[in-house]
């Protein structure tokens, strides 16, 4: 089913959800991915019943461990609800999951603008009454799809595809979202600090026009500033909300959740200037700092990429599934920069000349051969 893109609200509902019994049905069609919006709604007002959760998490282990023959770790609500359950256990209240009706979008071409979230929320927070408390707001585009946030203070946001982003909290003096994709921000007010926190790091923006990049499949982060300045450190927190449950086939060996893993506090403590570029490797925790190069909003960038990265790329913006006859080595890296309109054959013919492979193009299915 394809994934359009979406705008969700997590807000308090004190005193006034009310939930059905819990029915296995509809939990094995959720894990399956063919509930109803309306069984998926009912399950995550489940999900974030403390009253429920035993019931439920019992159950999904005897599914996950004998129907579907899983070996990965069994999902966990701290994954599925990290700060939601924080806020839980401060206020002492329940959290609901409910889809925000108030948010007014148009569809422009290929681009999907909207209007009323923002960082600072503004007036739509003080229309709501004083007991339903905003959490989270999230906007999430898919395969193919880009959008452009315009905030409520009028700055603006553009998303890339595959792409996910929640809003913090409140109103705040120094606003946080969370990212899980390609965002790139420019902040109308430069006086006020905006925070970027992505699984590995945590980035506070001033005076800025930014771009994050922090695909999961990637293995580096990228921070690039265009105006202003950005102080980049590692996130150690120990919870990410975008860090979720995911619906896995049946055949699958990957595991049923992200691995957050808890990097050494203080290696990573780098500011990124005008027209710099910070990249952060996973693997081995190191952050380069360069000058920046010439780059677009719309961009398709690799910039020291493995095999790994240049195969999901191409998968995400040409829908082809790329195959490698020969693994690369380690050493064996693509860089490179294409705007919007370049054709696949017009990026193959620049990675096949770098790697020395030879392309061949059957349907959706691309081979790079090795040149012998």
């Amino acid at each position: 089913m394809q994934r359009h893109t979406q705008v969700y609200a997590y807000m308090y509902r004190a005193g006034k959800l009310k939930t059905a019994l819990v029915e296995k049905e509809i939990l094995k069609r959720y894990l399956d991915g063919t509930a109803s919006s309306e069984e998926e709604s009912l399950v995550h007002a489940w999900l974030a019943d403390p009253s429920k959760r035993y019931e439920i998490i019992d159950w999904i282990q005897s599914y996950w461990t004998e129907y579907r023959m899983e070996t990965g770790p069994v999902p966990t609500f701290e994954e599925v609800f990290g700060a939601a359950l924080k806020e839980e256990k401060k206020e002492g209240k329940v959290v609901a999951l409910h889809r925000n009706r108030k948010i007014w979008m148009y569809a422009a071409a290929a681009c999907v603008v909207f209007f009323a979230t923002g960082l600072w929320i503004g007036n739509l927070l003080r229309a709501q009454p004083q007991e339903n408390k905003w959490l989270l707001s999230k906007a999430q585009t898919g395969k193919g799809e880009r959008a452009q946030l315009m905030l409520s203070d009028g700055s603006e946001v553009f998303l890339s595809p595959e792409t996910e982003l929640m809003i913090h909290q409140e109103v705040a003096a120094n606003p946080v979202v969370y990212l899980q994709g390609e965002a790139h921000f420019k902040m109308k007010d430069t006086s006020r600090s905006l925070v970027i926190k992505t699984k590995e790091l945590v980035t506070t923006a001033k005076g800025s026009e930014i771009n994050v990049s922090a695909f999961t499949k990637d293995s580096t982060v990228t921070v690039s500033v265009e105006k202003g300045n950005a102080q980049v450190v590692e996130n150690n927190e120990t919870t990410f909300p975008l860090i979720k449950l995911r619906k896995p086939k049946k055949d699958s060996t990957m595991p049923a959740t992200l691995p957050l893993t808890k990097l050494r506090p203080g290696k990573v403590n780098v500011k990124v200037n005008d027209q710099e570029l910070m990249t952060f490797n996973k693997n081995n925790g190191n952050a380069d700092v360069s000058v920046k190069r010439e780059e677009s909003d719309d961009v398709l960038a690799f910039d020291n990429a493995g095999e790994k990265e240049i195969v999901a790329k191409l998968k995400k913006w040409f829908g082809v599934q790329t195959i490698f006859t020969e693994p690369l080595e380690d050493d064996e890296t693509y860089t490179g920069d294409y705007n919007k309109n370049a054709t696949l054959q017009e990026v193959l013919s620049g990675i096949s000349i770098t790697l020395k492979q030879e392309v061949r193009i059957y349907g959706t299915t691309v081979y790079l051969i090795k040149k012998k």
